[in-house]
C-alpha cells in the first residue's frame, strides 16, 4: 500500500505562514540595513550555496558581501 504524503490544510497553512514571515523578515533586515539578520536567514552549514545572477556562492561569499553592502 502506498501512503499519501499530501499535506493537510492545516499543513499548508502553517507552511505558508511560516514562509510569509521569514520573507517580511528578511525584507525587514534588508530595509534596516541589518547585516546580521540578513546573513541569519542563510543556512550555516557545510555545502551550503546559493546561485544570484549567474553566480555560484558560499555562505562566506554571501556575509561578505552582504556585510561590504551594509
Amino acid at each position: 500500500m502506498i501512503e499519501s504524503t499530501a499535506m493537510t490544510e492545516q499543513q499548508q497553512l502553517t507552511a505558508r505562514t511560516a514562509v510569509a514571515r521569514g520573507m517580511a523578515s528578511f525584507e525587514d533586515a534588508e530595509r534596516a540595513l541589518d547585516a546580521g539578520a540578513l546573513v541569519r536567514h542563510f543556512a550555516d552549514g557545510p555545502g551550503f550555496y546559493m546561485h544570484n545572477d549567474g553566480q555560484h556562492l558560499t555562505r562566506d561569499a554571501i556575509v561578505a558581501g552582504v556585510t561590504q553592502a551594509f
